[in-house]
């Protein structure tokens, strides 16, 4: 048992009181994700870090919770409390949620999360585009007039989830002057669409860009490509043709 007592300065042996006895509980405290505005994307793999005193209590292993304001789910268990981190490994996207709280608690076998525990900030998880075409940095050509398809995946979206693609003339999708817009309001789950006649703007530092249009900070980038002019032989195309004519 634990006991707080005060004594007088001047007569410390006979002026004195002393409290009940109380115990001194474990403590956790998160300190990642710890801040508004942090932003995680299915399949990435972030670490989340705590840091633990055991007080007079036994405080070995701690489990790590997830919840999205629709009750408590385990995402880990029995994890070492001193080691004070664990890697959710690959977000799934079931969890994407904009409004996510982690917890850290003791283990335990039971459906929720018992004391000691605490709370992260509350975060967001969003779903992840990833252009898979064009995708051979500096390798790939596009012609001129010709039509070549765009590809993605798109994990946490689902069926009325948009997106747009646009293309970046040298790369930068800062300049509007060489950016164009080559489709929107496109599916996230059709995972392609088809680049139509594409325009003469001859490159070879071309990217494409596709992002979310309810939220244009979930987005990727594809790999540079080169755009190249194209010949069509006209004459001749037929027919025989002999020496000297």
């Amino acid at each position: 048992n634990t006991y707080i007592i005060i004594r007088s300065g001047a007569d410390p042996n006979n002026v004195y009181n002393i409290s009940p006895s109380f115990t001194v509980s474990p403590y956790i405290e998160v300190t990642y994700p710890n801040s508004t505005g942090i932003i995680w994307n299915v399949s990435e793999y972030p670490g989340i870090t705590w840091s633990t005193w055991n007080g007079t209590g036994a405080l070995s292993t701690v489990d790590i919770w997830y919840n999205n304001t629709s009750g408590w789910n385990r995402i880990g268990n029995g994890i070492n409390a001193t080691n004070g981190t664990w890697t959710w490994s690959s977000i799934p996207a079931s969890r994407v949620s904009e409004t996510v709280t982690i917890r850290v608690a003791k283990n335990d076998t039971g459906p929720s999360p018992v004391s000691p525990y605490d709370d992260s900030s509350v975060i967001a998880i969003r779903g992840k585009l990833n252009i898979t075409r064009p995708l051979d940095a500096g390798n790939t050509v596009f012609r001129v007039s010709d039509n070549e398809a765009i590809n993605w995946t798109a994990d946490g979206f689902g069926g009325s989830d948009l997106v747009r693609l646009k293309f970046a003339r040298y790369g930068n999708f800062s300049d509007p002057g060489n950016t164009t817009t080559i489709a929107e309001n496109v599916s996230a789950q059709s995972n392609g669409t088809e680049w139509t006649n594409i325009p003469d703007n001859i490159t070879s530092t071309g990217k494409i860009l596709i992002e979310w249009q309810t939220n244009t900070t979930v987005k990727d980038t594809s790999d540079s490509f080169s755009v190249k002019g194209k010949l069509n032989l006209t004459s001749p195309n037929s027919g025989i043709f002999n020496v000297s004519e």
